[in-house]
């Protein structure tokens, strides 16, 4: 028979004789060495000077954990790093590429970064 409480621990009975049962217990832990995937669905790669820009929403899965945070930040033309905020968006107020990234990590701390350009005339 094999018993299992909390989920890390396996209990084992094992009968070895009619009136003997001996009992082996071990605890167990998953590791997770594998980065969410993110990808931008249908980024805006093009954009009018002075416009607000709203990013691309993200599709986010992670092999092994059910929560994976995820922050946006965007550079601009100068080299500018600028976080974005829920609003999920940000002014194009000068001519240049912009960049788009999003930072996401899962709970065991692996993490991924992707980009996009949005070119603003």
């Amino acid at each position: 028979m094999i018993m299992s409480s909390p989920a890390s621990l396996v209990v084992i009975e094992i009968a070895s004789g009619l009136f003997s049962v001996q009992f082996v217990a071990f605890t167990f832990s998953v590791k997770d060495f594998i980065a969410p995937e993110v990808t931008f669905l249908k980024p805006t790669t093009e954009a009018s000077k002075g416009k607000s820009v709203k990013i691309a929403n993200v599709s986010v899965s992670d092999n092994y954990s059910e929560t994976v945070h995820t922050y946006f930040c965007v550079r601009d033309p100068k080299g500018t790093v600028t976080t974005i905020g829920a609003d999920k968006k940000f002014v194009a107020d000068m001519v240049g590429v912009y960049t788009v990234f999003c930072y996401a990590f899962d709970e065991e701390g692996n993490s991924t970064f992707v980009s996009y350009d949005v070119k603003v005339k």
